[in-house]
């Protein structure tokens, strides 16, 4: 899962490309071949990402709208981005904790993202 806070990226596939701009969440399913960089024309990109397996009953959380066969996204609304950064960042902060339930707190930070993004 790569969220694009600034900037804009392209993300590359066989039928074409699609770019993505702030408050876009873009989700690729494992194994589907695919390209992605920031955006020339633009010149810069800030992003946070994630690579993570989803607990089987989050999997239906995950049907979002496909640009090409396994490369999804969402457009969040600007109420909901400011939400969406600060889950994301405090996953990472959790993440390298050194605490006993860390990746658990981190966990339950991402399943918070892809609720907020139902």
């Amino acid at each position: 899962m790569i969220y694009t806070e600034k900037g804009r990226a392209y993300f590359r596939f066989s039928e074409g490309q699609y770019i993505a701009g702030p408050g876009d969440i873009v989700l690729i399913r494992p194994g589907t071949p695919h390209d992605y960089g920031i955006e020339e024309s633009h010149g810069y990109w800030k992003n946070t990402w994630i690579h993570f397996l989803p607990r089987p009953d989050c999997l239906l959380w995950l049907q979002w709208p496909e640009r090409a066969p396994g490369l999804m996204s969402l457009s969040l609304p600007s109420s909901l981005r400011r939400s969406i950064l600060k889950e994301l960042e405090y996953m990472g902060e959790s993440i390298k904790g050194s605490g006993r339930r860390q990746e658990e707190l981190a966990a339950n930070a991402l399943e918070r993202v892809l609720l907020l993004c139902l």
